[in-house]
């Protein structure tokens, strides 16, 4: 399990979250960071759930941006 946003705060909840759900999740999994430049090994995913982020988008094109990481399943 991997996690990215831009919100220090809300980065540091969902890793504790994790953590307490499964110890054997590494905290550095959750980073700050912008979902375009995912600083993760191989950048490709089998699922991504994106929640509350249509607003984020400048447009179109800057919103589907993100599917460039998902092997199968793209939920938002």
């Amino acid at each position: 399990m991997y996690g990215v946003d831009q919100n220090a705060e809300a980065v540091a909840q969902v890793g504790c979250l994790a953590s307490s759900l499964n110890p054997a999740i590494p905290a550095e999994n959750f980073l700050v960071s912008e979902v375009e430049v995912m600083p993760f090994p191989g950048q490709r995913f089998d699922a991504v759930l994106s929640s509350a982020v249509l607003h984020f988008a400048r447009d179109e094109k800057h919103f589907h941006r993100r599917e460039h990481c998902v092997q199968q399943n793209l939920i938002i």
